[in-house]
C-alpha cells in the first residue's frame, strides 16, 4: 500500500497530456504489474517529467519489473530531485547517506533530505532528525549551507527563464 501512495503523490505535479499515461503507470503498479509500469513511466521520464522519474527511481532501487539497478535508481532520482520532487530527494538523500548505487557520502545525502524536509516531505524529516543526531554539528552546517546554495541555484535558473 506504502508503494502506490507514493506513486499516488506524485500526481500533483503532473502536466496534462502525461496524466493518461502516467494514471496508467499507476494502475499498473497497483496491480503489482511493474513491467507494464516500467513501460508507461519510461517515456515520461526520457521527457523529464519528475513524477515519472522518482518512479523509475523507485523501480530500479526495489527491482519492481527491471533487475535491481542502484545506479539507474541514482540516475532518475537525481533527475528528479534536481526538479524539486521532494520524494526523489528524500531518496537520493538515504542513498548518498548509505552509499549505495554511487559513494557514500553523508553530508550530501544530508544536504539531499534538508532539501526534501523542506518540501515538507515528513520521511525525510523524520530521517533527517536521524542523521542529525549521527553527525557533527559542523557536518550538519556544511549540510545545510549546501542546500542554501542548491536552493539559490534553483532561484537563478527559474529567475533566468522568466
Amino acid at each position: 500500500m506504502r508503494k502506490f501512495a507514493v506513486v499516488l503523490a506524485l500526481f500533483a505535479s503532473l502536466p496534462f497530456p502525461a496524466y493518461a499515461d502516467f494514471q496508467a503507470g499507476v494502475a499498473a503498479v497497483k496491480r503489482m504489474d511493474y513491467a507494464t509500469a516500467h513501460a508507461e513511466f519510461r517515456p515520461l521520464a526520457e521527457k523529464g517529467l519528475a513524477a515519472a522519474q522518482t518512479n523509475l527511481g523507485l523501480l530500479y532501487s526495489k527491482g519492481w519489473g527491471v533487475p535491481v539497478d542502484d545506479a539507474h535508481a541514482l540516475k532518475w532520482y537525481r533527475l528528479a530531485a534536481k526538479q524539486n520532487q521532494p520524494i526523489a530527494q528524500n531518496n537520493l538523500g538515504a542513498m548518498f547517506i548509505k552509499g549505495i548505487g554511487g559513494p557514500k557520502d553523508e553530508v550530501f545525502g544530508t544536504m539531499w533530505l534538508i532539501l526534501a524536509a523542506g518540501n515538507k516531505y515528513a520521511a525525510a524529516t523524520k530521517a533527517l532528525e536521524a542523521q542529525e543526531k549521527r553527525l557533527t554539528v559542523r557536518q550538519i552546517e556544511i549540510a545545510r549551507q549546501l542546500a542554501e546554495l542548491w536552493k539559490e541555484k534553483q532561484s537563478i535558473r527559474i529567475k533566468a527563464f522568466n
